[in-house]
């Protein structure tokens, strides 16, 4: 069993490397992300990965047209945002990747900004 001043001295030394951490976390988890993400999508074109579910901002970097689901206040609300994706315009969106060789399915909802 640990005497108080060796629990102290621990969790003194553990903050100073989560800390550390910290910093170092950010960079490389972006780089990490960014590079799972191209992964995905690459993987997605030649048929590695067959079916997952994704935010259509990621699938921006094949078709443009899609970042615009991810602007802020785009929607005023769930009903107007699924009366948009569900009808012609989403489909006109998975359309737009289809000459990419990814297939939409369907719009996943993450939130509303």
């Amino acid at each position: 069993m640990r005497s108080s001043g060796q629990a102290l001295r621990v969790k003194a030394v553990g903050q100073r490397q989560w800390a550390h951490f910290k910093e170092i976390d950010k960079a490389l988890i972006s780089g990490w992300l960014v590079a799972l993400i191209h992964h995905i999508v690459s993987s997605f074109k030649c048929g590695t990965i067959e079916l997952a579910v994704m935010n259509s901002g990621i699938f921006s970097s094949e078709a443009k047209e899609l970042a615009i689901l991810n602007f802020p206040f785009l929607f005023a609300n769930e009903k107007e945002s699924d009366a948009i994706v569900d009808e012609p315009i989403g489909k006109k969106m998975h359309a737009l990747l289809e000459p990419k060789g990814i297939i939409g399915l369907s719009y996943w909802e993450i939130g509303y900004r």
